[in-house]
């Protein structure tokens, strides 16, 4: 396993403690973005196949012991989520910054819709203006961090050579 793997394995795991612990404080009307979601998304653009599922269901796994929701759930959507990455950068290569942000809005709202819809099925309904508005802003600042994150990479060498 490369360096640049490693990195992504120990980003993760901090990823997830922070998400956890430290996240909370910057709530933004008792939302906050999806850390592990982002980093699965970026190791998609970045990383081959293999290399990416086994990340995909890692960052699951860490999401799914982490919060309240059902054991799977998480694994499940973000291993999807990885492949339908995979499967669009074989059709074409995204190399831009903002076309990548941009795909992680619509997966974070995605993966926001559907576990929302899960959970509506399984008996814990939410009203729809305020799951609108958490699955927008949580997607929006999602988006955000990913941003910032790209914007990271660029400026650490060691970092850059993973992109």
């Amino acid at each position: 396993m490369g360096i640049s793997k490693s990195i992504f394995l120990i980003s993760a795991l901090i990823l997830a403690l922070v998400e956890v612990t430290l996240l909370d404080l910057f709530r933004v009307f008792n939302v906050k973005p999806d850390l592990l979601l982002a980093l699965a998304v970026f190791a998609a653009f970045l990383f081959e196949v293999k290399f990416v599922i086994f990340f995909a269901i890692f960052c699951g796994f860490l999401k799914d012991i982490l919060t309240i929701n059902t054991i799977g759930f998480n694994i499940l959507l973000f291993t999807l989520w990885c492949w339908f990455i995979i499967r669009i950068n074989k059709d074409m290569v995204v190399e831009d910054n903002r076309v990548r942000v941009l795909f992680l809005f619509i997966i974070s709202f995605l993966h926001d819709i559907t576990l929302r819809l899960i959970f509506l099925f399984l008996g814990f309904p939410i009203s729809l203006g305020l799951f609108l508005r958490i699955s927008i802003l949580k997607s929006l600042y999602t988006a955000l961090f990913l941003f910032f994150a790209f914007k990271l990479v660029e400026k650490i060498p060691l970092l850059k050579k993973c992109a």
